[in-house]
Parts: C-alpha cells; sequence; structure tokens
C-alpha cells in the first residue's frame, strides 16, 4: 500500500504539484490503457498485470480517507492562476495574495468592524471603575458625606460601569463569532453551501445559473433563526451576528474567483446588469445530495 501521494507520483512518474483530482484521472487513463479487455480478456504478461494493480491501489488510496465534497472533486489544486505563476517563474510579490491570505484579510476585516466598540466600552468601564473608588473615599470623608449628590452620583457611575462592561463582552463576542464566520463561509464546505443555497434543490435538473447577488443573499442570511413570537425574532436580532451586506460582496467575489480558477463555474452570459455563472448539470446535483452542505449551516457558531 501507499503511504502518501507523493510515493504515488515517484512511481508512476506523475508531477507532484498536480491536484489529487488530477493525479486520479492520470492514473485511470493509465489503467484502461493496459486493461485486460483491450488485449482479448488477458494482461500479455505478468508485469503488466502487478503495474495495473498497483495503480488500482494507488487510486483506492486516492478515494480513501480524505474527505473531498462535489467541489474538490472537479479541480482541488492550487488555483490555475498560482500554477500559472509557478510555471512561468513569476516572482512572488507580482502573483498577489493566494487565496488563504486573502481568506485571512477578510477575516481579519471583519473583526475590526467591533473592535473599536469593545475598546471604547471597555475603556468607558475602566474609567467608570477609577471613579467609583475614587468616589467612595469621597463619600467616606467627613467633609463630603453630608451631600446626598455624592451616593446617587455613585449609583450613577455604578449603572453606566455595568452596561460598558456588558457592552464590552458583547462586543467581543461578536467579534468573535463573526471572525468565525467568515472563515467558515470561506472554507469548502462554505463554498459548496453557498452554491447549493443559489441552485433549485426540488427539481430533477437543478438551475445551474448562479449570480453574484443570489449568493450574496445566501451570506447575508447564513445563520439566520425565525421564531413564531415576534418578541423573540426582535431578541433574535438584536444579539445575532449577522453578515453585513459589504461584508458579504468581498466574501462572494472570493467564493467566485477560487470557483472559477477550480473551474467549477464558467460565465454565461448577463442577467440583467450582472454576469451569470454556471455550473455543469452534473456538479449542481451532486452540491444538492451533499450531506455536508446541508449540514453546514447547523455548525456556524
Amino acid at each position: 500500500m501507499f503511504s502518501s501521494i507523493e510515493s504515488i507520483c515517484e512511481e508512476f512518474g506523475l508531477q507532484k504539484n498536480l491536484s489529487k483530482g488530477k493525479l486520479r484521472a492520470e492514473l485511470k487513463k493509465r489503467i484502461v490503457s493496459i486493461h485486460s479487455d483491450k488485449t482479448g480478456g488477458d494482461f500479455p504478461n505478468e508485469a503488466v498485470k502487478q503495474l495495473y494493480l498497483r495503480m488500482q491501489e494507488a487510486v483506492e488510496f486516492l478515494d480513501g480517507p480524505t474527505k473531498v465534497n462535489a467541489l474538490e472533486k472537479r479541480n482541488p489544486a492550487a488555483s490555475a492562476l498560482e500554477a500559472t505563476a509557478v510555471a512561468q517563474e513569476v516572482p512572488s510579490y507580482l502573483r498577489g495574495p493566494s487565496y488563504e491570505e486573502s481568506v485571512q484579510r477578510t477575516t481579519d476585516s471583519a473583526g475590526r468592524r467591533y473592535r473599536n466598540g469593545w475598546i471604547s466600552s471597555g475603556a468607558f468601564a475602566a474609567v467608570c471603575c477609577a471613579i467609583l473608588s475614587f468616589s467612595k473615599k469621597l463619600s467616606e470623608s467627613p467633609l463630603f458625606s453630608p451631600i446626598p449628590g455624592v451616593f446617587w452620583v455613585r449609583v450613577l457611575i455604578s449603572v453606566v460601569f455595568v452596561m460598558s462592561g456588558l457592552g464590552f463582552v458583547a462586543m467581543r463576542i461578536k467579534e468573535l463569532k463573526l471572525k468565525r464566520k467568515i472563515s467558515a463561509i470561506l472554507s469548502e464546505d462554505g463554498i459548496t453551501w453557498t452554491v447549493r443555497k443559489c441552485i433549485n434543490r426540488y427539481t430533477d435538473e437543478p438551475d445551474c445559473a448562479i449570480t453574484q447577488r443570489k449568493m450574496m443573499d445566501a451570506v447575508c442570511g447564513c445563520g439566520k433563526k425565525s421564531h413564531k413570537s415576534k418578541a423573540v425574532m426582535w431578541m433574535l436580532e438584536r444579539f445575532a451576528t449577522e453578515v453585513p451586506r459589504d461584508l458579504a460582496e468581498k466574501v462572494v467575489k472570493l467564493q467566485i474567483s477560487s470557483l472559477v480558477e477550480r473551474g467549477a463555474v464558467r460565465r454565461g452570459g448577463m442577467r440583467g446588469i450582472e454576469p451569470v455563472y454556471v455550473l455543469e448539470t452534473s456538479l449542481a446535483k451532486e452540491i444538492v445530495e451533499d450531506y455536508d452542505a446541508m449540514m453546514f449551516e447547523n455548525e456556524l457558531p
């Protein structure tokens, strides 16, 4: 048995920078070329038979424990742009950020939306705490203790301190949740989930056309929950961590670039003023039936 993809590449003389899908396709092509059916039902010699069996083992290893979702089956390797840049020996500073770097930048920028809020709330709470400690000394002083206003000032500052502390905690939690949500949406399962939300899942022939607007609607609605009670819905809307529209646009552009570079979608004309991206029917059906994509939203923070 094989222990790694590198060992497969070395044994069969394959390029090590090929994706798992391309390696599998190349091995399948070689298996078909030496199959016993080509020679009347039997192998010409023992060496060819052993080569056939070894390539079958390699294919089984590639189909083994590694999880492959519907989009990864099409073209899971490094993007076509990166592969072209490597082949032409383009300096790294001219290639632009990789997909992973872009995901990290977008995730960090998502967290900054709440950063100013929790920093200012924390600073305000610290100031209130300092004032409270100082006012306590004033109330204990024989000079200021008869003044009734000092007590109510302390009560007011205590209320502000509690509210600032709660704001600090809430903003910090929202920052962490939004970063986790954006990182999840930009993962392989997240991209598959977004595409799944944009195609018709209730017919035998799914609608293979997706647009940036439909994908943005899916991303903005990711994790939203509904309830019969309006009061509960109001509470859910207040405390939920939703993806803002402008951030959803950045996320979708990254998703589309990843899909296009891997050959999962192709440009298919215009719908109004926005371009349409088309999946092949077989890929759309795989995404519709993808259990991981269906359960993805339940795993979000």
